[in-house]
């Protein structure tokens, strides 16, 4: 892995992509490699990037819902969709925090047919995290 030297102006850009497009995972790999080895900002993005389907060869601690999260992806490339929507409900009870957990779950509902739960939902998340685009 290329270390990358810390500026904190591109390390503030990279984070408002992260809050902008939460599976922008170029983006969380880059905010990963500029954090301080093991600090709760390095926590997050390699977290992240478990959850979005790239996991750290080398990562200490991650999050929880991380894992679940991964878990809950693989259930749906599997399309057992009941098992996902388990673990997505899980996360978001657990950890109402995830954005991540958010976006699964509506993907869950698009893939259910369910328009209006993605409508309600979107409107419920989007008050949550006013600055992401899903």
């Amino acid at each position: 892995m290329k270390i990358i030297k810390r500026d904190d102006y591109t390390l503030e850009i990279i984070e408002k992509l992260c809050a902008i497009d939460p599976e922008y995972a170029s983006a969380w790999r880059l905010a990963a490699e500029m954090y301080e080895p093991g600090s709760v900002s390095q926590v997050l993005a390699l977290s992240s990037l478990q959850a979005l389907g790239h996991p750290a060869r080398k990562a200490g601690s991650l999050l929880p819902w991380s894992k679940a999260l991964f878990s809950a992806r693989e259930h749906i490339q599997q399309e057992d969709y009941l098992s996902a929507e388990q673990v997505v409900y899980s996360v978001l009870n657990h950890y109402p925090d995830a954005v991540l957990g958010a976006i699964l779950h509506l993907k869950l509902l698009g893939i259910a047919g369910d328009k209006s739960g993605v409508l309600s939902y979107s409107r419920v998340y989007r008050i949550r995290w006013p600055k992401c685009l899903h």
